[in-house]
């Protein structure tokens, strides 16, 4: 969110410089500042869309080297204890969903 904040920023700058645009009779040198500001804000806001789905990664490769202990969960829900601290199973017998044990093609129940 910290990242999108800056794009909006950036948003806004680009925003007040078009009153500024056709000023100096060379549409050429007006847009420049207009489009830096334009790139800008969409490479931040690139940046910030792909920074979430980079924090396991980041994880894994700072628990390998030892930056983080192995113990540390940094947000990241473990479904292997539950709230009493034992291993919970989250299959439920005759549930939707579980497998059939019909060894078949699967077309047996299709008329001929």
């Amino acid at each position: 969110m910290g990242l999108g904040v800056f794009a909006s920023i950036a948003s806004l700058v680009k925003t007040t410089l078009i009153p500024y645009y056709g000023k100096t009779g060379d549409n050429l040198w007006d847009t420049v500042d207009i489009t830096l500001w334009s790139t800008l804000e969409q490479q931040i806001g690139m940046i910030a869309v792909c920074i979430p789905p980079l924090k396991r990664p980041f994880q894994l490769l700072l628990r390998r080297y030892g930056v983080i202990s192995k113990n540390e969960s940094c947000g990241i829900p473990s479904f292997e204890t539950g709230v009493s601290g034992r291993k919970e199973s989250h299959y439920e017998p005759g549930s939707f969903g579980t497998m059939s044990t019909n060894t078949g093609s699967g077309f047996d129940d299709l008329p001929a």
